[in-house]
């Protein structure tokens, strides 16, 4: 099939439940926007609630839901997992985009710039997210 028109019926995640972090903006968002374009049922999970909300209501009708929650916090994010299976059910997707970005040459730069301590975040989110350097 080419195009989008009878996407969402045919797609393999039509009825799916998904979950993307970071889905307030840029890939997040564009992630968010492919899977329910395809049919599939999204929790927008990120640390800002009104640019999650947006991206939300920019969905098809009824195919999202956001919530405003840290990935480096464990019990917020137990508690996030709790939210979306109470609302959409058992996630089969999950895209783990949150992370945080870095501005500064990536050329030259040695691997000690590139760790979480010299960015000033918390080494949990190293568990959790990606680290960008631009």
């Amino acid at each position: 099939m080419t195009g989008t028109s009878g996407m969402a019926a045919t797609s393999v995640l039509h009825g799916r439940i998904a979950v993307v972090t970071g889905a307030a903006r840029g890939l997040g968002a564009a992630v968010a926007r492919a899977l329910a374009t395809r049919g599939a049922r999204v929790a927008l999970l990120g640390l800002e609630e009104a640019e999650p909300a947006r991206v939300a209501a920019s969905l098809p009708a009824g195919s999202a839901v956001y919530r405003e929650v840290d990935v480096t916090d464990d019990c917020g994010m137990a508690a996030a997992a709790e939210w979306v299976g109470h609302r959409l059910g058992a996630p089969s997707v999950v895209v783990a985009n949150a992370g945080a970005a870095e501005a500064g040459p990536f050329v030259g730069v040695g691997i000690a710039y590139l760790s979480w301590a010299e960015t000033g975040m918390t080494e949990e989110a190293d568990a959790h997210g990606a680290l960008t350097v631009r």
